[in-house]
């Protein structure tokens, strides 16, 4: 499979998201300056982009909206199954597990781990829920305390939605137990290794610039 520049595959994600809505919608196909309209970019850059991906438009047809999103997906590994482990039953990482953020993209949650003791619940029926701190989780999605990680299989993604504080030591856990990702959704700035990559999410940051923006009037 041809290697990808990484300014594309940071893009890549902006098309998936699209593509998808589209295909909620039922539109089957597409040109470049239709999507590149759909995504704030320009159409050369678009036809530039997909072309890296492959021979995937056709001349006066232009794009296939299922075969350019199963591509799409396929690269991003959307379809590889990945099981994630969320430490911190915050506000944050139960909103994580019950929304549909994670499953769109072809993550299942597997677990959520506790350093301060929730309140949860089983509710028993035909499909049994779990529920903790009032959040309804998906099946199979266990809540535990971070003592009992070894009882959990996935060593996918690790989530650290927790308070910043408990982040290095829990960083340290996530890498002594082999965990190949780590998405990290604290304020503190972690470094990777060659084992497990490390990727800070700064959901805070794009909100400053945003109110920069707002502030100085330059949203250039």
């Amino acid at each position: 499979m041809k290697q990808l520049p990484r300014a594309v595959i940071g893009r890549l994600p902006r098309y998936f998201r699209c593509l998808r809505i589209l295909i909620n919608n039922e539109v089957l196909r597409i040109s470049s300056d239709e999507l590149a309209g759909l995504v704030g970019l320009s159409a050369s850059q678009v036809r530039g982009d997909l072309a890296a991906l492959g021979d995937l438009g056709q001349q006066g047809y232009g794009y296939s909206v299922k075969t350019l999103y199963a591509e799409i997906a396929s690269r991003l590994g959307a379809g590889d199954n990945f099981e994630a482990v969320i430490f911190g039953a915050t506000p944050l990482g139960l909103a994580l597990a019950s929304g549909p953020l994670l499953s769109r993209r072809g993550v299942s949650v597997t677990a959520v781990l506790y350093t301060k003791e929730v309140r949860t619940i089983v509710c028993e029926g035909e499909s049994p829920k779990t529920v903790c701190e009032g959040v309804v989780l998906p099946d199979g999605c266990r809540v535990l305390p971070v003592s009992e990680l070894e009882s959990v299989k996935s060593r996918d993604i690790a989530i650290l939605a927790c308070d910043d504080e408990e982040a290095p030591e829990l960083y340290r856990l996530v890498a002594d137990h082999g965990f190949r990702g780590v998405w990290n959704l604290t304020e503190l700035e972690l470094r990777g290794s060659a084992s497990t990559r490390v990727i800070n999410a700064r959901l805070g940051d794009s909100l400053m610039i945003l109110c920069f923006g707002l502030h100085s009037g330059d949203w250039e």
